[in-house]
Parts: structure tokens; sequence; C-alpha cells
């Protein structure tokens, strides 16, 4: 590994050791994965129709790729699944989203140790 890629993986990792928060992330297969995130700032959109309008709220959360396992192998996640954060004592849904053509997460280096997920507000309980 590279001088650069090494500083850039330590600092990803002393960003989620002072900005982290606790995630779960669920896969469709049922299994429920508890990891550390940073959660990205939320970009609000509102539409409007002719007969009806809605508010897209997405947000992002950046991982390390090690924390994202399942029966011990790296998961990539998918369109659809679903991530449950607790913020202020509100726990949100989001369900995990690609862009027509593209992947749901974009890697942040080129070590393959952390990804930035891409996520839309499901319900708020």
């Amino acid at each position: 590994m590279s001088r650069m890629a090494t500083a850039q993986d330590a600092a990803e990792a002393r960003i989620r050791e002072f900005a982290g928060q606790t995630i779960t992330y669920s896969t469709r297969g049922g299994n429920d994965i508890t990891l550390t995130a940073v959660v990205g700032n939320e970009n609000t959109e509102q539409f409007e129709g002719e007969n009806t309008g809605y508010v897209d709220r997405r947000i992002t959360f950046t991982v390390a790729q090690a924390d994202l396992q399942v029966q011990g192998a790296d998961h990539s996640p998918l369109n659809g699944e679903q991530i449950r954060w607790t913020n202020n004592g509100v726990e949100r849904t989001f369900r995990v989203v690609a862009e027509a053509g593209e992947r749901a997460f974009e890697y942040l280096s080129g070590q393959f140790t952390h990804m930035r997920i891409s996520a839309q507000l499901e319900e708020a309980s």
C-alpha cells in the first residue's frame, strides 16, 4: 500500500473514531449488521406534480468495508437494503438507493477500505 493510501485509511479511521455513529445495516437476506458510520449531510428536495408532491431526503453513510461483512465475507450495498440510524433519540430508516445504472455506494480510495453509501429516508419512527 502506498504512503498516500496508508494516510488516507488512517484519516478515515480517525474520522470514524471521533465523528462515527452507530447504525444498523439490514441486508436483503435478513442479516442485521451493527457498525460505525460517519453520517453525511442530509440533502432535501421537494417535488411537486400536478396533483401530488413529495419530499426526497437523501443522506450518505461512510463505513469501513471490513465492518460490513456477512458470514465473514465483504458485503456490497444493494439497492433497497435498509439502514437504521437513531439521531437525537429518533430512529429513522433509510433505504439504500442507486441512480439508474449506478452502484448504491462508492469507494473512497483505490484501496477499497472505506465506502460511502447513498440512502433515502423511508420512514420516521
